[in-house]
């Protein structure tokens, strides 16, 4: 009853009840009821208050693939396809950025123009490929992507933070196998590409994510030139990995490729200072590095403090005196004190007269 106008009837959020229906995953006959109630083409172009019409919610709720389909053929095709919501987005970037399946995402391209569909931009310059990266699609979603969206170049593309596929990626939920496909299909010097703060994938997978796997991913494929990049702030990725607090395992690979790129910050050696000052645990790598180059121990900060007096003002008595056993000794000979909670030597604990401070340090 009321025919038409009950169907095209909005509620305080323009959601018509072909938008409700397929929120609520209504079955293609439900669907093609309200199509055909509700004046067709008519139907499938209303938008609700963010501009999204019923294939963007689609999209954006799992719908399988027949209601895509239906809504695509009844909508106009390639049209339906094409229309934007208010923040730019496509239908596509929809069904990337919420987990559509590997079908439902090859028809939208398909139906949408191919490689015009996967190079759509929303608002912010994101790509179908950037919302899959971000959000953890599957290997074979983002292999479609690549593949129909001009494989290397839609690897390439950068946000308006400068940001690729793979930094998307590498901050996100992406598998180790997604990305590797990104790297294979894009090149090995995406590894070292930089977004506009300076951080390749590498800083954004130290900072981010716990899996090693990875960081080991993009250390193999982007050398020790990964490695050593300094983002805008003068940190390589082992200082990521030092304030977010990772694994030994990631700062113990970590430091072994980055060890030439911190003997060369001479100037302002910040992934030291801020090792020492923030995390205890790093002090075994920090000892690694003095080892390799002493001249470190008598680096200056920016206020003229070496290492030392840096621990001397904000670090614990353990650091201080395992920084101390850096200047004293030049790692020339064991030092007579060890801290199991510094972790910088091997053995355990012996007694130490602190000279800073005229007592014993246990």
């Amino acid at each position: 009853r009321g025919g038409k106008e009950a169907c095209a009837a909005k509620d305080k959020y323009c959601y018509t009840p072909l938008h409700h229906a397929i929120s609520e995953d209504a079955s293609v006959d439900v669907v093609r009821l309200l199509i055909d109630r509700g004046g067709g083409k008519e139907a499938c172009e209303a938008k609700d208050i963010s501009g999204q019409t019923p294939l963007h919610v689609a999209c954006a709720n799992g719908a399988s693939d027949n209601v895509v389909r239906l809504l695509i053929d009844r909508g106009g095709g390639k049209e339906a396809c094409e229309a934007k919501d208010d923040d730019g987005q496509t239908p596509l970037h929809k069904a990337c950025k919420y987990g559509a399946s590997e079908n439902v995402v090859h028809l939208l391209i398909e139906q949408g123009g191919g490689k015009e569909a996967c190079e759509a931009k929303n608002n912010y310059d994101w790509t179908p490929l950037h919302c899959a990266c971000s959000e953890g699609a599957s290997e074979g979603v983002i292999q479609l992507l690549i593949d129909m969206g001009g494989g290397k170049e839609a690897c390439e593309a950068k946000n308006d933070d400068g940001d690729t596929p793979l930094h998307h990626a590498c901050k996100g939920w992406a598998s180790e196998g997604v990305v590797r496909l990104l790297i294979d299909s894009g090149g090995k010097e995406l590894c070292v590409v930089q977004d506009k703060d300076g951080n390749t994938p590498l800083h954004l997978a130290c900072r981010r994510k716990e899996k090693l796997d990875v960081i080991c991913v993009l250390i193999d494929r982007g050398g020790k030139e990964a490695c050593a990049k300094q983002n805008s702030g003068g940190n390589i990725p082992l200082h990521c990995a030092w304030e977010a607090d990772k694994s030994e395992e990631i700062i113990r690979i970590l430091v072994e490729n980055s060890e030439d790129a911190l003997s060369d910050i001479k100037e302002a050696p910040s992934v030291l200072f801020s090792a020492a000052v923030n995390d205890p645990c790093s002090a075994e790598g920090i000892a690694r590095l003095v080892k390799k180059d002493k001249t470190i121990v008598n680096l200056k900060d920016k206020k003229g403090r070496t290492l030392l007096e840096v621990s001397c003002e904000e670090v614990t008595k353990e650091i201080k005196a395992a920084l101390f056993f850096f200047k004293r000794y030049e790692m020339d000979e064991r030092p007579k004190y060890e801290s199991s909670t510094c972790k910088v030597f091997l053995a355990v604990d012996h007694d130490y007269e602190d000279e800073e401070v005229g007592g014993k340090t246990k």
